[in-house]
């Protein structure tokens, strides 16, 4: 494989429904504020501490907090989502770990 080349992926089609429900988090992840969407991944998704995402953003822990706390929420309302269990049912799992 050539430098820099990436290896090819098999992609399994997600259903139809999973589809839908991926675009809508897709979307109003892209919505929330940048600060925010940013630790949030970080923190949910990438599964960070607070300490190291507040390292790679460049500010104190709990301005990190802050900004996830308020993410969720946002994040939560434009979905319509009450809690982890709810986020689990809409969203899957994978992406729940944004809400935990």
């Amino acid at each position: 494989m050539p430098t820099g080349a990436m290896p090819r992926r098999s992609y399994r089609t997600p259903n139809k429904t999973g589809r839908i429900e991926f675009e809508e988090l897709r979307a109003a992840l892209a919505k929330l504020p940048a600060e925010q969407r940013e630790a949030l991944i970080l923190v949910g998704a990438a599964d960070f501490s607070y300490d190291e995402a507040a390292a790679v953003c460049g500010c104190p822990t709990g301005t990190v907090k802050s900004r996830v706390n308020r993410a969720r929420i946002r994040l939560a309302d434009m979905l319509a989502i009450d809690g982890v269990s709810d986020a689990v049912d809409r969203v899957g799992p994978a992406q729940a770990t944004l809400w935990a």
